[in-house]
Protein backbone atom coordinates (compact mmCIF):
# COMPACT_ATOMS: atom_id res chain seq x y z
CA UNK A 1 0.00 0.00 0.00
CA UNK A 2 2.93 2.06 0.48
CA UNK A 3 4.19 1.46 -2.90
CA UNK A 4 1.00 2.55 -4.01
CA UNK A 5 0.79 5.49 -2.47
CA UNK A 6 4.21 6.84 -3.31
CA UNK A 7 2.99 5.62 -6.97
CA UNK A 8 -0.04 8.30 -6.77
CA UNK A 9 2.10 11.47 -5.29
CA UNK A 10 4.69 11.16 -7.88
CA UNK A 11 2.15 10.73 -10.46
CA UNK A 12 -0.01 13.71 -9.09
CA UNK A 13 3.49 15.53 -9.79
CA UNK A 14 3.48 16.26 -5.78
CA UNK A 15 1.00 18.70 -6.31
CA UNK A 16 -1.17 19.17 -2.84
CA UNK A 17 -4.27 20.18 -4.82
CA UNK A 18 -3.69 17.02 -7.04
CA UNK A 19 -2.90 14.33 -3.65
CA UNK A 20 -6.20 15.94 -2.42
CA UNK A 21 -8.42 15.56 -5.43
CA UNK A 22 -7.50 11.43 -5.79
CA UNK A 23 -7.62 10.88 -2.17
CA UNK A 24 -11.08 11.81 -2.32
CA UNK A 25 -12.04 9.34 -4.75
CA UNK A 26 -10.87 6.71 -2.37
CA UNK A 27 -14.27 6.70 -0.98
CA UNK A 28 -15.28 5.15 -4.90
CA UNK A 29 -12.31 3.42 -6.00
CA UNK A 30 -9.27 1.44 -4.35
CA UNK A 31 -6.10 2.09 -3.92
CA UNK A 32 -5.01 -0.04 -6.96
CA UNK A 33 -7.14 1.74 -8.96
CA UNK A 34 -5.87 5.07 -8.04
CA UNK A 35 -2.78 4.15 -8.77
CA UNK A 36 -3.47 2.76 -12.62
CA UNK A 37 -4.15 6.44 -13.55
CA UNK A 38 -8.00 6.52 -12.94
CA UNK A 39 -8.75 5.73 -16.15
CA UNK A 40 -7.27 8.73 -17.11
CA UNK A 41 -4.70 8.75 -20.23
CA UNK A 42 -2.81 12.17 -18.38
CA UNK A 43 -2.49 12.88 -15.18
CA UNK A 44 -1.38 16.50 -13.67
CA UNK A 45 1.90 18.01 -14.13
CA UNK A 46 3.91 20.48 -12.35
CA UNK A 47 5.06 22.82 -14.92
CA UNK A 48 8.89 23.50 -15.09
CA UNK A 49 10.04 27.02 -14.43
CA UNK A 50 6.26 28.48 -15.57
CA UNK A 51 5.25 29.31 -11.95
CA UNK A 52 2.82 27.58 -9.17
CA UNK A 53 -0.11 29.63 -11.32
CA UNK A 54 0.39 27.53 -14.32
CA UNK A 55 0.99 23.68 -12.33
CA UNK A 56 -2.70 25.32 -10.36
CA UNK A 57 -4.25 25.44 -13.84
CA UNK A 58 -3.07 21.52 -15.06
CA UNK A 59 -4.35 20.63 -11.36
CA UNK A 60 -7.97 22.08 -12.11
CA UNK A 61 -8.32 20.87 -15.73
CA UNK A 62 -7.72 17.13 -14.74
CA UNK A 63 -9.75 17.70 -11.93
CA UNK A 64 -12.23 18.92 -14.20
CA UNK A 65 -11.87 16.59 -16.57
CA UNK A 66 -12.93 13.86 -13.84
CA UNK A 67 -16.61 15.44 -13.07
CA UNK A 68 -19.47 14.19 -14.99
CA UNK A 69 -20.97 16.08 -17.45
CA UNK A 70 -23.97 17.86 -15.25
CA UNK A 71 -21.51 18.45 -11.96
CA UNK A 72 -18.91 20.28 -14.80
CA UNK A 73 -22.28 22.49 -16.02
CA UNK A 74 -23.12 23.35 -12.45
CA UNK A 75 -19.35 24.00 -11.69
CA UNK A 76 -18.75 26.67 -13.80
CA UNK A 77 -22.12 28.22 -13.49
CA UNK A 78 -21.37 28.81 -10.19
CA UNK A 79 -18.71 31.06 -10.58
CA UNK A 80 -20.68 33.63 -11.48
CA UNK A 81 -21.27 34.24 -7.53
CA UNK A 82 -18.38 36.54 -6.33
CA UNK A 83 -18.93 35.14 -2.39
CA UNK A 84 -20.73 32.33 -0.99
CA UNK A 85 -23.81 31.64 -1.82
CA UNK A 86 -27.14 29.46 -0.35
CA UNK A 87 -28.63 26.30 -2.48
CA UNK A 88 -31.71 27.78 -3.35
CA UNK A 89 -29.15 30.79 -5.12
CA UNK A 90 -27.86 28.13 -6.94
CA UNK A 91 -30.62 26.31 -8.21
CA UNK A 92 -31.77 29.79 -9.05
CA UNK A 93 -28.13 30.27 -11.37
CA UNK A 94 -27.47 26.51 -12.21
CA UNK A 95 -30.89 25.29 -12.86
CA UNK A 96 -31.63 25.25 -16.56
CA UNK A 97 -31.15 23.02 -19.24
CA UNK A 98 -29.36 20.57 -19.12
CA UNK A 99 -29.81 20.91 -15.34
CA UNK A 100 -32.95 20.52 -13.44
CA UNK A 101 -33.25 22.70 -10.45
CA UNK A 102 -34.02 19.69 -8.01
CA UNK A 103 -30.79 18.10 -9.50
CA UNK A 104 -28.17 21.09 -8.40
CA UNK A 105 -27.99 19.98 -4.50
CA UNK A 106 -26.81 16.76 -5.78
CA UNK A 107 -24.49 18.03 -7.95
CA UNK A 108 -22.79 20.61 -5.57
CA UNK A 109 -22.26 18.11 -3.20
CA UNK A 110 -20.28 15.42 -5.58
CA UNK A 111 -17.97 19.56 -6.00
CA UNK A 112 -17.96 19.36 -2.37
CA UNK A 113 -16.56 15.70 -2.63
CA UNK A 114 -14.19 16.48 -5.37
CA UNK A 115 -12.95 19.36 -2.84
CA UNK A 116 -13.27 22.06 -5.87
CA UNK A 117 -16.16 23.53 -3.52
CA UNK A 118 -16.34 24.36 -0.04
CA UNK A 119 -19.65 24.14 2.36
CA UNK A 120 -19.97 26.07 5.59
CA UNK A 121 -22.33 24.58 7.72
CA UNK A 122 -21.81 26.73 10.89
CA UNK A 123 -25.12 29.38 10.43
CA UNK A 124 -28.76 28.45 10.03
CA UNK A 125 -28.31 28.17 6.35
CA UNK A 126 -25.22 26.54 4.69
CA UNK A 127 -23.07 28.47 2.69
CA UNK A 128 -21.00 27.52 0.00
CA UNK A 129 -17.96 28.87 -1.71
CA UNK A 130 -15.20 28.60 -3.96
CA UNK A 131 -11.39 29.17 -3.56
CA UNK A 132 -11.04 32.01 -5.40
CA UNK A 133 -8.30 30.26 -8.10
CA UNK A 134 -10.55 27.93 -8.31
CA UNK A 135 -13.72 30.34 -8.75
CA UNK A 136 -11.31 31.95 -11.52
CA UNK A 137 -10.77 28.94 -13.01
CA UNK A 138 -14.30 27.51 -13.29
CA UNK A 139 -15.50 31.19 -14.94
CA UNK A 140 -13.07 30.51 -17.84
CA UNK A 141 -14.54 27.25 -18.49
CA UNK A 142 -18.04 29.13 -18.53
CA UNK A 143 -16.58 32.09 -20.61
CA UNK A 144 -15.58 29.05 -23.04
CA UNK A 145 -18.89 27.68 -23.13
CA UNK A 146 -20.50 30.63 -24.31
CA UNK A 147 -22.46 30.74 -20.78
CA UNK A 148 -21.59 33.43 -19.16
CA UNK A 149 -24.12 36.27 -19.93
CA UNK A 150 -26.78 33.52 -19.48
CA UNK A 151 -25.30 32.92 -16.38
CA UNK A 152 -24.75 36.72 -14.90
CA UNK A 153 -28.53 37.32 -16.38
CA UNK A 154 -30.12 34.30 -13.83
CA UNK A 155 -28.01 35.64 -10.64
CA UNK A 156 -28.47 39.40 -11.13
CA UNK A 157 -32.37 38.32 -11.84
CA UNK A 158 -32.36 35.73 -8.75
CA UNK A 159 -31.09 38.01 -6.68
CA UNK A 160 -33.42 41.09 -7.88
CA UNK A 161 -35.96 38.91 -6.88
CA UNK A 162 -34.50 37.44 -3.68
CA UNK A 163 -34.58 41.59 -2.80
CA UNK A 164 -37.94 42.44 -3.48
CA UNK A 165 -39.54 39.40 -1.84
CA UNK A 166 -37.33 40.70 1.41
CA UNK A 167 -37.84 44.45 0.94
CA UNK A 168 -41.12 44.51 3.12
CA UNK A 169 -40.25 42.45 5.74
CA UNK A 170 -37.60 45.23 6.38
CA UNK A 171 -40.75 47.19 7.88
CA UNK A 172 -41.63 44.64 10.35
CA UNK A 173 -41.04 42.55 13.29
CA UNK A 174 -37.40 40.63 13.48
CA UNK A 175 -36.51 43.12 10.55
CA UNK A 176 -32.92 42.29 11.81
CA UNK A 177 -32.95 39.13 11.02
CA UNK A 178 -34.09 39.63 7.23
CA UNK A 179 -31.74 42.10 7.39
CA UNK A 180 -29.14 39.76 8.26
CA UNK A 181 -30.26 37.49 5.35
CA UNK A 182 -29.46 40.40 3.06
CA UNK A 183 -25.67 40.82 4.54
CA UNK A 184 -24.91 37.42 3.95
CA UNK A 185 -25.67 38.77 -0.12
CA UNK A 186 -23.78 41.71 -0.08
CA UNK A 187 -21.23 40.80 -2.83
CA UNK A 188 -23.76 39.09 -5.30
CA UNK A 189 -26.09 42.52 -4.89
CA UNK A 190 -23.06 44.34 -5.91
CA UNK A 191 -22.66 41.81 -9.11
CA UNK A 192 -26.01 42.15 -9.84
CA UNK A 193 -26.29 45.93 -10.35
CA UNK A 194 -22.51 45.97 -12.33
CA UNK A 195 -24.14 43.34 -14.34
CA UNK A 196 -28.15 45.19 -14.92
CA UNK A 197 -26.38 48.39 -15.53
CA UNK A 198 -23.49 47.61 -17.96
CA UNK A 199 -26.81 45.02 -19.93
CA UNK A 200 -28.87 48.40 -20.40
CA UNK A 201 -31.33 47.12 -17.84
CA UNK A 202 -31.91 50.32 -16.13
CA UNK A 203 -35.45 49.39 -15.23
CA UNK A 204 -34.14 46.36 -13.17
CA UNK A 205 -31.36 47.86 -11.45
CA UNK A 206 -33.64 50.76 -10.45
CA UNK A 207 -35.73 48.11 -8.91
CA UNK A 208 -32.66 46.61 -7.15
CA UNK A 209 -31.55 49.64 -5.52
CA UNK A 210 -35.05 50.61 -4.72
CA UNK A 211 -35.51 47.16 -2.96
CA UNK A 212 -31.95 47.67 -1.22
CA UNK A 213 -32.00 51.17 0.06
CA UNK A 214 -33.52 50.71 3.43
CA UNK A 215 -31.09 47.73 4.36
CA UNK A 216 -28.19 49.93 3.08
CA UNK A 217 -29.99 52.74 5.71
CA UNK A 218 -30.13 50.72 8.62
CA UNK A 219 -26.64 49.03 8.09
CA UNK A 220 -24.81 52.07 8.02
CA UNK A 221 -24.28 51.71 4.16
CA UNK A 222 -24.22 55.03 3.00
CA UNK A 223 -21.72 54.91 0.26
CA UNK A 224 -22.70 51.78 -1.02
CA UNK A 225 -26.41 52.95 -1.13
CA UNK A 226 -25.96 56.37 -2.61
CA UNK A 227 -23.29 54.65 -5.77
CA UNK A 228 -25.70 51.91 -6.67
CA UNK A 229 -28.33 54.77 -6.03
CA UNK A 230 -26.73 57.15 -8.32
CA UNK A 231 -25.70 54.73 -10.79
CA UNK A 232 -29.23 53.62 -11.51
CA UNK A 233 -30.75 56.98 -11.74
CA UNK A 234 -28.33 57.95 -14.25
CA UNK A 235 -28.61 54.74 -16.75
CA UNK A 236 -30.08 55.58 -20.10
CA UNK A 237 -33.38 54.07 -21.05
CA UNK A 238 -36.79 53.99 -20.65
CA UNK A 239 -38.05 53.75 -17.25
Amino acid sequence: ELAQASSICRKAAGLPLAIELVANRLRVASLTELASGLGLSEWPTRSAGRGRHDSLDACLTWSHALLPTDAAVVFRRLSVFPGGFDLAAAEDVAGTQPVKGSQVGALIEQLVTASLLEADTSGTRTRFRFNEPVRQYAAARLADAGEADLARRRHAHAFLARAEVVEPMLFAPQAEQHCDLLEFDRPDHDAAMDWLLASGAAEDAQRLAAALYFFWYTRGLFVTGLRWLRAALAAEGQV
